[in-house]
């Protein structure tokens, strides 16, 4: 019913009449019961072009196409709520896109579905930051004060979208040389209400799917909204009060929209924070480590993210060693995972062997856990189901790991007992 409530239904069930259309859309919807949700409730108006005209599809746009793309299309709304509603539109047509290209050519070499995604989200982003500051400041009658930065961390920071994934960002201003005038709302203010209108100016269709996780700002949900550059530094710098996991979290971040200029700044004074002489707290690593698992993972399963050997651990090897050699090396420092591994190897800090062996296990989880996600829709349940369900099969034939359960079972075992075995051999702690 939700086809022929369409205007142009007939024309598109109409291309259903050619064969390589109804094998494309078969591929793409037969993977995921939530793409196929997805189809139904927004996207088939999107999809039925892009399923005619494979060919021009598998051609991802780059950044820069996107961003002229999304502010044509917004010029043309006469009203905030036309711009907002294009935004999210726009946001939903260009992640199906690169959902389909991802499960129509599996091929494609690791790290091309995470840039695609990367590229949407930057420039949605982007576009809702300036949507709500310019709605912010025709309300309040100013102009936004002083200047603003958004700074991505985890997997948006690291240029690592999946699946699923949520968008981790905090916004930080700089007011240093605006000055108060009673009467006049402050930056602190103006910036908080910003990014409370982006929280609801980006929409997410199911839980933890692009939507915005704000908690890494200075004191996580007790925090305000929006952080001062002072109060960033004062947080994070040496003596503050951060916690070691929120200071190991820095390393993921990454300027992503606002004033470039306050985004190097951001970003050199992160570099001075994290990548110094201080000894890196393996300790307290080990104790968050610890708790996740204890906490987050059910009793008898293996959780592809946060058990022992999976993708968590691989992450945070790899950060401990970022956090131990980026002082003298400053290649050492990139958000990017694969492009650390690359680095520590470059500078001879880890063996061809453990390159290899972590590297393996790193995009072997990765891939994991996007396969988990297509399947179930849900961002969080990241639990490999038994491994006599048909779930279980169906994910080993997604994955293609030697054609059998059996192969997905050892392929399981075995990255997780590697990853294991080099946490405890290139621990930074030397331990």
């Amino acid at each position: 019913s939700s086809l022929m409530e369409q205007d142009d239904w007939s024309a598109n069930v109409a291309t259903l009449e050619k064969p390589e259309v109804l094998s494309t859309l078969a591929r793409v919807l037969g993977v995921s019961e939530f793409l196929w949700q997805d189809f139904l409730r927004l996207q088939h108006e999107t999809l039925f072009p892009l399923l005619d005209d494979v060919a021009t599809a598998r051609k991802a746009p780059s950044l820069s196409e996107l961003s002229a793309s999304l502010s044509g299309q917004i010029s043309e709304c006469d009203s905030r709520e036309a711009r907002i509603d294009c935004l999210n539109v726009f946001k939903d047509k260009e992640m199906f896109a690169a959902d389909m290209r991802h499960i129509l050519w599996p091929g494609r070499a690791f790290g091309q579905f995470s840039q695609e995604l990367g590229h949407v989200a930057e420039c949605v982003v982007a576009h809702a930051v300036d949507l709500c500051c310019q709605a912010v400041s025709d309300r309040l009658g100013v102009d936004p004060p002083g200047r603003m930065a958004i700074v991505g961390l985890g997997k948006f920071g690291g240029r690592e979208l999946g699946f699923a994934s949520d968008i981790e960002l905090v916004c930080i201003y700089d007011d240093s040389g605006v000055e108060a005038v009673p009467g006049v709302v402050s930056a602190a203010e103006f910036y908080c209400r910003v990014v409370e209108r982006l929280r609801t100016t980006i929409r997410s269709n199911r839980a933890g799917v692009f939507e915005l996780d704000l908690r890494l700002r200075p004191h996580g949900q007790a925090g305000p909204l929006a952080s001062s550059l002072a109060t960033f530094s004062a947080y994070y710098q040496g003596e503050g009060t951060a916690w070691p996991f929120e200071r190991q979290a820095l390393v993921k971040l990454r300027a992503v929209a606002g004033d470039p200029g306050l985004g190097d700044e951001i970003q050199h004074l992160r570099d001075s924070w994290i990548y110094c002489d201080d000894v890196f707290d393996v300790a307290a690593m080990r104790g968050m480590r610890d708790r996740q698992v204890r906490q987050l993972v059910r009793a008898g399963t293996f959780n592809a993210k946060l058990s022992p050997g999976g993708l968590v651990d691989c992450e945070y090897l790899v950060q401990g060693l970022q956090l131990e050699h980026g002082h003298r090396f400053r290649d050492v420092r990139t958000t990017n995972t694969l492009e650390a591994i690359d680095a520590l190897l470059g500078r001879q800090l880890v063996d061809q062997d453990a390159w290899g062996h972590l590297r393996e296990a790193y995009v072997f989880h990765r891939r994991l856990i996007d396969a988990l996600r297509v399947v179930r829709g849900d961002a969080r349940d990241l639990a490999v189901p038994p491994s006599e369900s048909p779930e279980f099969t169906f994910l080993a034939r997604r994955l293609e790991i030697d054609g059998s359960p059996a192969g997905l079972a050892r392929a399981i075992d075995r990255h997780a007992g590697l990853v294991e075995e080099l946490s405890a051999r290139l621990d930074p702690s030397g331990a």
